[in-house]
């Protein structure tokens, strides 16, 4: 109950008056003019016209008898706040204040529901299911009740328990009179098995599927539709699809944040699927490659600027802006709805480094990032030496390399993946002279005499 929140003010019958019956000014997911939404209870049967205003901005509809008993106003013909339960709106022109509080009216023939509501609470709705009960802050609900605060709704959600190690084991909970649609696919989306359950149930998914799996559940036979689905990812606490690689929380002026993630399947994944978990996925028509990384941040023009581009690196937009704290804070990794990884750091003051290797969900300190592309821990780099790091015209890079690795070769490549040196050595000491003054990163490909064993190496190796 909230002192702010001034009571329905009912000039007829209950039964015979529309009323506000949930507010939802902040969304979290999505952009407001795409997520923002009213919702108004009709009388059943009737039809008349309908005159909102929400601070002065008034709009009217006439409303028909036939039609539906809750109706959902939002900025588009759909909303699309849930994604597994669009919901047809009348477009309301006009934006809903996130910032202060909430004065909004309706009439509808002798009725009037006046109410004003305090400041929205991110990502949740004010919310009741009858003008004479207060106010209550719920998670959203277009088009439905919200069965947290109507107690006459027949609510149940789909209940599974997935054993903690493979073969996986799947274990459902079916109430009498409810079915239970279940299918796995894999992670390119391939059906591999469905079905229905009318019962309690239990059975180990086929061997021969891949470890990494995902799975939806869809209810039907309860009153509340819109937590009915389940999706979610399995796989193996110490094997999931997806990790976080490479940080960069301080990065040098006039350049920016980013996070590196590696795709460890054998599939390609849409970059759309993958999200930091607090906001929409990655805005990006690309595919990620089985056994590759990928470069996400806010910004993909300034990247692309940054390292130009180049094959050498997927560049994905995060589509939420997500500033990354340089003491302490938190990152997460989800794919689809399902959180894969969550890393956190806690840093001294003043003692941030430009780039961090992931190991697990701590960061280890690192001298230069590497955007793309591992710096491989291998006895190959191990054994590698270079002089430095930093590159101009008519300089020459020393590398020295164990006589087991004999023979080697280079190749230097821009950050558009044009290659402008290449030679090989015998020698387990070599020069290799800058020929142009470089105008952006370079990238430095070595490779031993046995590639299978000694794999691909590479160095960013930047202006002075």
């Amino acid at each position: 109950m909230w002192g702010s929140v001034l009571n329905s003010i009912v000039l007829a019958s209950f039964l015979q008056c529309p009323y506000i019956s949930e507010m939802h000014a902040d969304p979290t997911t999505m952009e407001d003019s795409q997520g923002e939404y009213f919702e108004v209870v009709l009388p059943k049967h009737l039809s008349d016209t309908l005159h909102i205003s929400v601070h002065n901005n008034q709009q009217s509809y006439f409303i028909e008898a036939s039609a539906p008993q809750r109706l959902v106003f939002c900025h588009q013909d759909t909303l699309k706040l849930l994604p597994e339960q669009p919901v047809p709106c009348l477009v309301w022109d006009g934006n809903l204040p996130n910032s202060t509080e909430i004065f909004t009216q309706i009439s509808w023939a002798s009725c009037r529901d006046s109410v004003v509501l305090p400041r929205s609470k991110a990502g949740k709705s004010w919310v009741r299911n009858s003008p004479n009960n207060p106010w209550n802050v719920g998670d959203a609900t277009p088009g439905f009740p919200d069965p947290q605060w109507d107690k006459n709704l027949e609510n149940r959600i789909p209940k599974v328990q997935i054993s903690a190690r493979y073969p996986w084991k799947l274990k459902f909970e079916v109430h009498p009179g409810d079915s239970l649609y279940w299918e796995v696919f894999s992670l390119d989306q391939k059906t591999l098995g469905k079905g229905i359950l009318t019962q309690d149930s239990a059975f180990y998914l086929p061997s021969a599927w891949p470890i990494h799996l995902q799975l939806q559940l869809r209810l039907v036979g309860d009153d509340f539709p819109l937590d009915n689905l389940l999706d979610t990812i399995i796989f193996p606490k110490d094997n999931p699809p997806l990790s976080l690689t490479e940080v960069v929380i301080c990065p040098p002026e006039e350049e920016n944040e980013w996070w590196e993630l590696e795709n460890k399947t054998l599939y390609h994944i849409a970059a759309h699927r993958i999200s930091p978990c607090t906001g929409p996925s990655a805005i990006s028509p690309k595919l990620i490659p089985p056994k590759s990384l990928a470069i996400m941040g806010n910004d993909t023009n300034a990247l692309k600027e940054e390292f130009g581009e180049s094959s050498l690196i997927n560049l994905l937009s995060s589509s939420k802006n997500i500033r990354l704290r340089n003491t302490i804070d938190t990152l997460n990794l989800c794919l689809d709805h399902t959180q894969i990884q969550q890393i956190h750091w806690k840093i001294a003051s003043g003692k941030c480094q430009t780039a961090y290797d992931v190991k697990g969900d701590t960061l280890i300190a690192k001298t230069e990032h590497s955007p793309g592309y591992k710096i491989q821990a291998s006895s190959f780099y191990k054994s590698l030496r270079i002089s430095s790091q930093r590159a101009h015209k008519g300089k020459s890079i020393e590398i020295r390399a164990d006589p087991e690795l004999l023979p080697w070769t280079y190749k230097l490549y821009n950050n558009k993946a044009t290659l402008l040196q290449h030679g090989h050595s015998d020698n387990s000491n070599f020069l290799i002279k800058i020929e142009e003054a470089p105008k952006s990163p370079l990238y430095l490909v070595i490779q031993g005499a046995d590639a299978k064993k000694h794999s691909l190496v590479l160095h960013g190796i930047y202006l002075p």
